[in-house]
């Protein structure tokens, strides 16, 4: 019987293959077929081997179908009885039973009631061998890059290539596994590309096609699709390419018609006839060092020209380094940089007597750090507090000269996330390391076979949101690297589908104090976690969510440690507490594993670990008192007093024990609303919320090394309450007096800025001073629906008065919800100290990589904001800070010379996409002016899309 008949088969099979790969379901009917004859009852696996078509039954009763689809559909419908299940799961390599397997052989032998054939003794060993084979390892591959979309000639020879990474458990070896042709046109290739050498898992692969080209058919496009293939059989990412076959020049031959070529892009184009010559311009807003390029196949060759506005040549390049065919105009920073203006560029073959296809990029780096106006002054690059701003998919060139230099950058993430780190360029040896805070998280020299430095962080090791830095220097120090590009790439990971983590091999790391967020779907869907201890420990690790989760926890041998399902009888989110001097974890490697309840809903989670080191057990039993306190006494706010955010006070009569906490508990309409245990502070800032009702508080101390909030040394308080009838801080959340200080003059007339918007809501208004006729109600409105503002005490918002840099960070994470408290007494900025009303939001600003503060260390928190220096947060905040816009600006008061420029455009088509207007009636942006609380309302909820 024909391969091609059993893999048809095993498609119609249920569970019929691993990751649609038959091969071995196929392999191991092949070795079934030897020990089944014509003597069976009822044989499927005999029934076709007579001729095709006859109609007769063989000598037992055999039927032979009258075609071969209908023997395909009869063969696939008795191995889909349930009898034959465990038969159908070794098919599919899910489980091995020996036992239901014989028990399975007897029953297709004998029926199931029957004595059976011995022949199971001679099978099952065979199956026990092909089996073992193939579960030692799988194929599995992931798309990394490829050529771009050529642009070619007729009867021009090219190539192309595509890179994979192995992603599987096997080993890739020459001769088994190679590129097919899977659709589309072949344009001249071939249809089968061989491995050239053994690939690792993890490790890449590169597969060229040469000698490919296009016969006929000027002006058009082709397809061609490729695939990776092991024997017989398809796998891993589907990948095509499109090439455009060209007759004609391009419309660019002078520098009137000149293409715009764009920083960190690529074109591709021709010079076509043979005296052609290609023009393209350069803006560049900014003093700016730059690598200007063409990249040729094989032995074309181009020439290069630089000029200025005025196109006065300013430089020039025929061949690069000595041979190389392509052009290269490099200027540098601090040496021949460009000043900020037009450019063109010119580009033709050399000698022009060929016609040929180029590529051409353009790099740049901006000398003087633009987008962060006066928040950076000075030089930044060669120390960690002066690092450079780097930004996902926006490459930055650099040098490493003197040999001894060492160049600092900082990102930030703002969600989990994977990472790819790279150097790369033509000659030189770099080293790099990751750091988060002080910690370094990784380091890489060589890059495989380059000397160049990669770091490569899944979502099976994804990085929390956060602050990063990244060091690079020359190895040793040995020599200079004249000229190296880093790049930056970012995938979130808060998606399942990024995530391989279904299983413990594949669990993503989970750190102390960095909540990240996950969601289980498909409903059936498991998340696995690892996280280590350096020493023995107390953990806190908690779910949380409105939905229903489940929660274990393992120990490195997947022994199950603990478990918890439902907290505190009615809350679904779950909570494991390992306690010091109870129940502490010893030092180890630990799993956790967490999955919806019941595994009949989607839902979304994020998951907290807290850990604290156990101190010396011997001396922890006489820190305890024997008699237990009085319970705290409360100082403010006064119990009743009608209040909102504001400080929470008590005292206690009697000093806690090294292994005593406060536990601090508030509840609103019955229901938990915060809380914060393992805190000795008796008096912190709460943000407790908004909206009207009675809330209640209550503190009691509790014992343990880690607070435990089940045992308490004295008996809880009563609640203590107050009310909430008017919302009562500032926008930043501090005390109603935060504000005593600010300008209340109503600056300019109106707002600052033009037309007003609508986001609905009710007719009624929040705050006394914004009725529904203000031209900033929806925004205001929608300010406070998301919590991002509170007002006064005196329940007005002020919309008139200009608006702080304190105020904006507030309203900014606050917005984007980020909002994140620091008890490390960490100070980033010497003029915002832990006491400061606006200090967590300050620090959380800058951690997530949105402002960097002043040259000098302040970040004048009292100061007003201007519009375009808000502009610019704005922008950060939305990740769309690598956006770069050519000299064509909206405002006639915003030159493409202003450090803000990117910003202001960026927001500009914002608002366009919403048709909202920005800027004043007169067509004017007025970047310079202090922003009101009104237009930075209208600024925030439009840019941020809330």
């Amino acid at each position: 019987m024909d391969r091609a008949f059993w893999v048809d088969v095993v498609q119609k099979l249920e569970d019929p293959s691993v990751n649609g790969d038959p091969t071995f379901a196929v392999e191991a009917i092949l070795a079934w077929m030897p020990f089944e004859g014509t003597s069976a009852c009822w044989n499927p696996l005999g029934s076709t081997q007579v001729s095709p078509g006859a109609t007769n039954f063989n000598t037992v009763g055999v039927k032979n179908y009258a075609s071969r689809e209908a023997g395909i559909e009869a063969t696939a419908t008795t191995l889909n009885y349930g009898n034959y299940r465990s038969i159908r799961e070794m098919l599919a390599l899910q489980e091995f039973n020996e036992a239901e397997l014989r028990q399975a052989i007897r029953c297709w032998v004998r029926g199931c009631n029957g004595t059976g054939y011995g022949y199971a003794d001679s099978l099952i060993p065979v199956w026990r061998n092909l089996y073992q084979t193939y579960t030692s390892c799988s194929d599995a591959a992931e798309f990394v890059h490829q050529s771009e979309y050529p642009i070619v000639f007729p009867r021009r020879p090219f190539s192309i290539f595509f890179e994979v990474r192995n992603t599987g458990s096997c080993t890739w070896k020459p001769g088994d596994y190679y590129l097919a042709h899977a659709g589309g046109a072949t344009l001249g290739a071939g249809s089968r590309y061989e491995l050239q050498q053994e690939v690792l898992p993890n490790q890449i692969a590169r597969f060229t096609i040469p000698d490919m080209q296009v016969l006929l058919g000027l002006d058009l496009q082709y397809r061609t699709e490729w695939k990776l293939r092991h024997g017989e059989y398809f796998f891993g990412p589907d990948m095509h390419i499109m090439v455009t076959v060209v007759s004609s020049s391009d419309s660019d031959n002078n520098p009137n018609e000149a293409n715009t070529l764009l920083i960190d892009s690529l074109q591709n184009h021709t010079i076509f006839p043979a005296d052609d010559v290609d023009w393209f311009r350069v803006d560049l807003m900014n003093q700016s060092g730059i690598l200007l390029k063409t990249d040729v196949n094989g032995d074309d060759d181009t020439r290069l020209w630089l000029f200025d506005s005025s196109l006065r040549q300013i430089d020039y390049s025929d061949d690069y380094d000595f041979g190389q065919l392509f052009s290269v105009i490099l200027r540098r920073c601090g040496e021949d940089a460009l000043p900020a203006g037009v450019y063109y560029v010119k580009v033709d073959e050399y000698g022009n007597d060929d016609e040929i296809s180029y590529s051409i990029e353009l790099r740049a780096e901006t000398c003087s750090s633009p987008n962060r106006g006066a928040e950076t002054e000075g030089d930044a690059g060669n120390d960690r507090n002066n690092s450079t701003p780097l930004y996902p998919h926006a490459p930055q060139t650099h040098s490493v000269m003197p040999a001894t230099d060492i160049d600092w950058f900082q990102f930030a993430l703002d969600t989990l996330s994977a990472i790819d780190l790279e150097t790369s360029g033509s000659d030189g040896d770099t080293r790099m390391w990751l750091y988060r805070s002080n910690e370094q998280i990784a380091f890489n020299d060589d890059n495989d076979s380059s000397l160049f430095s990669r770091i490569n962080l899944s979502c099976a090791n994804a990085l929390s949101p956060g602050a990063y830095y990244v060091k690079v220097d020359s190895y040793q120090h040995a020599d200079i690297v004249p000229n190296y590009t880093l790049s930056l790439d970012v995938t979130s990971c808060r998606n399942t589908q990024n995530f391989p983590d279904d299983n413990p091999q594949n669990a993503i790391q989970l750190l102390p104090n960095a909540p990240q967020s996950h969601t289980i779907s498909p409903a059936s869907d498991a998340d696995w976690f690892q996280f280590r201890l350096n020493e023995s420990s107390g953990i806190l690790l908690k779910t949380n969510t409105d939905e229903d989760t489940r929660l274990w926890l393992f120990d490195g041998n997947l022994n199950q440690v603990d478990y918890n399902d439902d907290y505190d009888n009615g809350d679904y989110f779950s909570v494991i507490l390992r306690q010091c001097g109870n129940d502490p974890l010893p030092a180890g490697m630990y799993y956790a594993k967490v999955d919806e309840y019941g595994n009949d809903d989607e839902i979304a989670y994020s998951i907290e670990l807290e850990t604290r080191a156990c101190a010396d057990s011997s001396s922890s039993d006489n820190d305890v008192p024997n008699v237990a306190c009085a319970p705290p006494t409360l100082l403010e706010p006064v119990n009743g007093a009608i209040i909102y955010d504001g400080s929470l006070r008590w005292t206690y009569n009697c000093q806690l024990a090294e292994n005593e906490f406060f536990d601090v508990r508030i509840w609103r309409s019955g229901q938990p609303h915060y809380g914060v245990t393992w805190t000795k502070e008796t008096s912190y800032a709460a943000a407790i919320g908004h909206g009207y009702g009675v809330f209640y508080w209550s503190i009691a101390v509790v014992r343990g090394q880690d607070g435990n909030p089940e045992s308490f040394v004295t008996s809880e308080a009563p609640p203590w309450s107050y009310t909430v009838v008017q919302p009562g801080a500032s926008a930043g959340g501090g005390s109603s007096n935060d504000n005593s200080g600010r300008n209340s003059s109503p600056g300019a007339s109106g707002s600052g800025v033009s037309g007003s918007g609508s986001s609905g809501g009710s007719s009624g208004s929040f705050f006394t001073d914004v009725s529904p006729s203000h031209e900033f109600y929806a925004y205001i409105q929608r300010l406070y629906q998301v919590g991002a503002v509170d007002g006064f005490s005196d329940g007005t918002y002020r919309p008139n008065i200009y608006a702080t840099r304190g105020d904006v960070a507030a309203v900014i994470i606050r917005s984007i919800g980020q909002y994140r408290r620091y008890t490390d007494g960490r100070q980033t900025f010497s003029d915002v100290p832990p006491s400061h009303p606006f200090y967590h939001y300050i620090e959380r600003l800058y951690e997530l990589g949105i402002t960097r503060g002043f040259g000098d260390g302040t970040y004048r928190p009292n100061e007003l904001v201007s519009r375009s220096a808000l502009a610019a947060l704005i922008v950060r905040a939305r990740g769309d800070d690598h956006y770069t816009y050519s000299c064509a600006p909206h405002f006639p008061d915003v030159a493409c010379s202003n450090v803000f420029y990117n910003s202001i455009e960026r927001l500009y088509r914002i608002f366009n996409a919403r048709d909202i207007g920005l800027g004043y009636s007169d067509g004017s942006f007025r970047p310079d002016e202090p922003i009101t609380r009104g237009g930075m309302a209208k600024f925030t909820v439009v840019g941020l899309d809330l």
